[in-house]
């Protein structure tokens, strides 16, 4: 009796506070009637991203679903969601993908200065940049719709993204 009283109240709390428990409700987004020419994935290097200060949010495709994916080579999580992706593709022509690949051994910088003080307002440029891509692991997901604008996005915290986007290529 009392395992049956654990258990109602387990489900209980996890229907009412789903949400704060890093789960995130679920529905796949609606088919817009559009065609796609290629694979429908294309690959970017962080690097020159970041050194053309360009946000994720700018490999948004206007007019179909956008799938970022910042992913690692040796990312095991990140290879079985890429298995995934062609088939995933064929089924919704109005998805694109676009795979940015981290540095696997860091990045690179190369500063020019001859003093402190304009090395340190460099490095602090820099580090800030960094932030503001707002990653801590791979694979690191963002979804936006057709207007560009933002679904649903990975945080430090929560993989809200990247469960997301599994639950929605398994419903395909």
């Amino acid at each position: 009796m009392i395992k049956l009283i654990l258990i109602a109240i387990t489900v209980i709390v996890i229907l009412n506070f789903r949400d704060g428990l890093g789960f995130t409700s679920f529905e796949a987004p609606e088919i817009i009637q559009v065609s796609r020419q290629g694979s429908g994935i294309r690959k970017h290097e962080f690097q020159q991203l970041f050194d053309a200060n360009r946000p994720l949010s700018s490999l948004a495709k206007k007019g179909r679903y956008t799938v970022v994916e910042g992913y690692l080579d040796s990312c095991s999580t990140c290879k079985r969601i890429e298995a995934g992706f062609p088939a995933f593709l064929q089924k919704r022509q109005d998805v694109f993908i676009q795979r940015v690949h981290f540095p696997e051994q860091g990045m690179q910088f190369s500063f020019s200065g001859t003093d402190r003080e304009s090395l340190q307002r460099m490095a602090d440029e820099y580090n800030q940049r960094i932030q503001s891509y707002n990653f801590c692991s791979t694979p690191h997901i963002e979804i936006y719709d057709q207007n560009r604008q933002l679904l649903v996005a990975d945080t430090c915290t929560k993989k809200s993204a990247t469960a997301y986007l599994e639950r929605w290529m398994a419903s395909e």
